[in-house]
């Protein structure tokens, strides 16, 4: 018993002792590599009379062990040289998302005391073209401090298009996200090369964009400037309708209802793009058409799209919010109400209930799109029945069980003829002769048709001769004819 206590304290010391080697090992968390760097000595570089390790040094044990995640958070407390951790980004054990991220800090440092032009050479004598080297050359142009004119100078010297287009969006990203964008950067940009304009876009863009931790006023107000300079720079001729409104549309992507809103204030909401409509009524389909129906605000997509988001999980919703207001609403807009409640039907495959929605719409042209619309969906969704399940598809419409109507047995044959014309045959064979006279005529008019396909015009006409349906014997008697042509 007494041995038993003996060996029972022995252990508890030496658990003890464990516990304090882990805990000072790990310091509060951190492990030893990560405690040097953060809690580094000074003077002679020296610890309790030992010679530490520089940061690079440091860095390539940490590699050596594999612990790349250390070597990541660590990257920014890292103050040795840009050439040190720049030759340590080559060690072969490092995998590619962590070398870009070191080479992007060697990269950081050493543009901090040589000129983009020299960084640029080392890049380009020590990486060959690829992607590592799209990375690199768009940190260059990310980090160093370059003018316009800089930037355009350097640009002639990248060889392939993928530099280039790097290189744009990065400097185009730091000059957006500057404190103050410059209108004259921007029109100085746009009145170069072609990596000039995109870098200018990017700048708009990304002026335009929040930053992390910023309050939104900051960013309404960074909006804003973008939006006054992209208006300045189209009325003075030195940007497209076209480009102005691709514009308009990244800037407004995260942030739609803000630039509507700046746009009413400029009193050009003529210009708001249909994808910001389209955006509001995705996250906000009341509002949208709250302001879709005020006056001097209406536009067909702002309508239709809202009416497919607000009715997108419970479409009686869509219709009460119609019920409630078509009182108050105009011819057009009320056809962009049905034209939105149809394509919510659609949407559920209720073809039928699609269709009695516009029949109520006047406008011939906007009819005739919506019923197109639903003819070419309800066409598809048999094209892929029918490629599933050809012999249960074709049963349903002759059995009148299905959703489709009788006449989509024309369409069905026809798919069915391209699938598999044997087993069509097969069918026919088998089940000519009961199928119901009426239903008979959408057969032979997809007999007809394949047979004119094969060139072969008698057989065409025989089958057309036991269609009964006067339009639908014209139709297929006028492919005929204009197949003989």
């Amino acid at each position: 018993m007494k041995n038993k206590k003996t060996l029972l304290a022995v252990g508890g010391i030496s658990l003890a002792f464990l516990l304090l080697f882990l805990s000072s090992y790990r310091e509060g968390g951190r492990s030893y590599n990560e405690s040097y760097l953060v809690d580094r000595p000074t003077g002679d570089g020296r610890r309790g009379g030992v010679e530490v390790l520089s940061d690079g040094e440091r860095f390539k044990n940490l590699i050596r062990e594999n612990d790349f995640g250390c070597v990541v958070r660590l990257l920014s407390k890292y103050d040795g040289s840009g050439d040190e951790l720049w030759l340590l980004s080559f060690e072969s054990a490092i995998p590619d998302n962590v070398r870009r991220t070191i080479r992007e800090k060697a990269l950081q440092l050493l543009l901090e005391d040589e000129e983009a032009d020299k960084v640029l050479k080392l890049v380009y004598s020590q990486l060959g073209g690829g992607v590592d080297r799209d990375f690199a050359i768009g940190d260059i142009f990310r980090y160093a401090n370059l003018s316009v004119q800089d930037f355009e100078s350097l640009i002639l010297k990248l060889d392939f298009e993928s530099e280039k287009t790097i290189a744009s969006m990065k400097f185009g990203y730091k000059l957006g996200t500057r404190p103050g964008l410059s209108a004259t950067d921007i029109t100085l940009l746009l009145g170069g090369s072609i990596q000039g304009r995109a870098a200018a876009m990017e700048a708009l863009t990304s002026h335009a964009t929040s930053l992390q931790g910023e309050p939104l006023s900051a960013v309404a107000t960074r909006l804003k400037n973008s939006v006054s300079i992209a208006v300045e720079l189209l009325d003075s001729g030195n940007l497209d309708q076209t480009t102005f409104a691709e514009l308009l549309e990244s800037m407004g992507g995260a942030v739609p209802f803000r630039l509507f809103l700046i746009l009413s204030e400029m009193g050009i909401q003529d210009r708001v793009p249909d994808k910001t409509f389209r955006d509001m009524a995705r996250i906000n389909p009341t509002r949208t058409l709250e302001i879709a129906l005020s006056e001097g605000f209406g536009r067909e997509v702002s309508i239709v799209d809202s009416v497919v988001n607000l009715g997108k999980n419970d479409i009686k919703k869509a219709i009460d919010f119609f019920d409630g207001n078509k009182g108050e609403l105009s011819k057009g807009q009320k056809e962009q109400f049905l034209r939105g409640i149809s394509e919510l039907a659609l949407l559920k495959g209720d073809y039928d209930v699609a269709r009695e929605w516009i029949d109520e719409i006047e406008d011939p042209n906007v009819k005739r799109n919506a019923s197109g619309k639903i003819w070419t969906k309800e066409r598809n969704a048999l094209i892929k029945d029918v490629g599933t399940d050809p012999l249960g598809t074709i049963a349903n419409i002759v059995n009148g069980e299905s959703n489709y109507a009788d006449y989509w047995l024309e369409e069905s044959i026809s798919t069915w003829l391209k699938i598999d014309r044997s087993a069509v045959n097969q069918w026919y064979d088998v089940n000519w002769k009961s199928l119901p006279a009426e239903k008979t005529q959408y057969v032979a008019a997809a007999f007809a048709r394949e047979a004119l396909v094969l060139g072969d015009l008698s057989t065409a006409k025989e089958w057309v001769e036991k269609i009964q349906n006067p339009k639908i014997k014209e139709r297929v008697q006028k492919e005929i004819e204009m197949g003989v042509k």
